[in-house]
């Protein structure tokens, strides 16, 4: 306990403070540090933040919004509980709304997350423009700030450079509206700068859809499609971006039969499990997943992470094979044999050691319209501060 005047306790030992509230999650805390004023400047040190976020467990949260902007309905949010195996909705509402003239546009979207930040994008009036803009937003602390993007930018997804201790963000920069290749460029979170920090000295195509980029072993990892018409499509597959050196190149996907078309290959599916980097090479139509595992980083060496599994979707109509081609599906690590795999509609637990796959019950599904997204942020207290530039007014209310 923290000692107090005249209660005759004694302190414990910073050590075993710094063990034992270094395991509790971002909210718990900063609910920790109204204690006392030691309690507030344990918490905050560097040591204990560094601690903290190496411990700090992750939670899968699931979006629910419409496509239906006639209708006036905010967005719902889940969170999975993996001993249950269910979705639990969880109270925080997405409230986040343009204000004044801007109120006619569209609604915002999560597109993805990284540490504490939840990545939001939205279209309307902000820095004296209109146009589609870029949020980072912090669930612990309800820090919102802009991202800093530039004429026919597009935010790709955040991520934390362990070399230069800071969150970035990846952008695809468009030369011109008839130009189909992009050229990616990486920035600081931080909205005091505006520098930079690297650029891909060649241009490739992208997914439109909700492919965030993923970090793992000191590199960025994204689906790319070549638009040089003289390289081989397979080998140039997969964009690197090495945070020590900075350099961007570009490398094959495994060797598993390929159609070698441009849908083909941005369809397939990075990911992060069991501390290694994953790709899902599956058929959208007919629900089978088929994922590799990358077993030696120096030498590009990839293996079958499972057997093909089957997934239960139901029969494809015609209405539900145009869903699942407009659609996309995401997965994300929960324990050491599971992912969790949204096909939207559905969602399904696969056991990667046993091979069988259960479906996890949705929110009921009231139209076409309706559509899911799945992102993990993790619980911890090393973000940065976001702040907003002081001559714009905040664009949402929170």
């Amino acid at each position: 306990m923290c000692p107090r005047q005249n209660k005759g306790f004694d302190r414990f030992p910073d050590d075993i403070l710094v063990n034992i509230l270094s395991r509790l999650p971002a909210d718990a805390v900063l609910q920790c540090r109204k204690v006392c004023r030691h309690w507030r400047t344990l918490t905050s040190s560097t040591h204990f933040i560094t601690v903290q976020n190496r411990r700090a467990p992750s939670v899968i949260l699931l979006e629910e919004s419409s496509l239906d902007y006639l209708k006036k309905r905010g967005r719902d949010y889940y969170v999975y509980d993996a001993v249950a195996k269910k979705l639990t909705k969880i109270s925080f509402k997405s409230n986040l709304g343009f204000k004044g003239r801007a109120q006619q546009f569209y609604p915002i979207s999560l597109y993805g997350a990284c540490g504490p930040l939840l990545h939001f994008k939205a279209s309307g009036y902000y820095n004296w423009s209109w146009g589609a803009h870029e949020f980072a937003f912090n669930l612990f602390t309800r820090q919102l700030g802009a991202m800093k993007t530039r004429t026919n930018h597009s935010v790709r997804g955040l991520f934390f450079n362990e070399p230069r201790n800071e969150y970035n963000y990846l952008c695809a920069l468009r030369h011109s509206e008839s130009d189909e290749g992009r050229q990616f460029c990486v920035y600081s979170l931080d909205s005091r700068t505006d520098v930079e920090i690297a650029r891909s000295p060649f241009s490739c195509s992208s997914s439109y859809s909700k492919r965030n980029p993923v970090v793992v072993n000191g590199a960025l990892y994204l689906m790319v499609y070549p638009i040089d018409k003289d390289k081989d499509d397979c080998m140039h597959a997969i964009l690197v971006f090495e945070m020590d050196s900075g350099k961007f190149y570009t490398l094959p996907h495994p060797e598993f039969e390929c159609p070698r078309t441009k849908l083909h290959h941005l369809d397939m599916y990075l990911f992060v499990h069991d501390d290694r980097l994953c790709i899902s090479h599956s058929d959208m139509v007919l629900g089978r997943l088929d994922i590799w595992t990358l077993e030696d980083y120096a030498n590009w060496y990839w293996v079958p992470l499972s057997s093909t599994m089957s997934l239960p979707i139901p029969d494809c109509s015609t209405e539900f094979h145009q869903y699942v081609i407009q659609n996309r599906y995401v997965i994300q690590s929960v324990r050491r044999d599971e992912l969790l795999v949204l096909w939207d509609p559905y969602l399904f637990l696969v056991n990667l050691k046993e091979q069988s796959v259960e479906e996890i019950k949705m929110p009921i599904r009231g139209s076409l319209y309706q559509y899911f997204n799945l992102v993990a942020y993790k619980t911890t207290l090393a973000a940065p501060r976001l702040v907003w530039d002081e001559s714009m007014p905040p664009l949402f209310s929170l």
